[in-house]
């Protein structure tokens, strides 16, 4: 049975396969986006399931602590250098930006030996999580495709938009 793994090497057959890796740090996605193609994948449904879970209720691949723990050993293993979060969720899903888990993933990874960390994303990352994205513009490429359902006029980010 096919689950997600926490890194994996890029798609082949795109100009960048081998020179950079994808991260899921956890399975599913609270966008609920109509065209979503990500909850019909195999590994998906599989490590949904696996983690009893649904898919609009995203659930970590690991503990926290085991989590934050596998991530800085790969990202420190001289194998990653381009990280793109990630494929298959959102790194700024709401309950982890809340909860802080966000904040504490991308600061170790802001710690490793990744040259360059690429965030595409549909979620809003709050104060916390745009300063260390700020302190850290050397390591950090940020795409926003932010749905209109998801604005909220508090987020410091929105204030791009008003």
């Amino acid at each position: 049975m096919e689950t997600l793994e926490l890194f994996v090497p890029g798609c082949i057959g795109t100009c960048w396969y081998g020179k950079y890796h994808y991260m899921e740090p956890w399975a599913g996605c609270a966008h609920d986006c109509p065209y979503c193609y990500a909850r019909f994948r195999s590994p998906v449904k599989n490590s949904v399931k696996n983690l009893g879970a649904s898919f609009n209720g995203p659930r970590p691949l690991f503990p926290e602590a085991e989590l934050l723990d596998r991530i800085e050993k790969e990202a420190n293993s001289g194998k990653i250098n381009i990280l793109k979060l990630c494929r298959f969720t959102d790194m700024f899903t709401p309950e982890f930006v809340e909860n802080g888990l966000a904040f504490k993933v991308l600061s170790v990874l802001v710690k490793s030996k990744v040259k360059r960390i690429i965030i595409t994303t549909k979620g809003l990352p709050d104060a916390k999580l745009l300063g260390l994205i700020a302190a850290n513009p050397e390591k950090f490429s940020y795409n926003a495709a932010v749905r209109p359902s998801a604005i909220n006029k508090n987020n410091p980010l929105t204030k791009l938009f008003y």
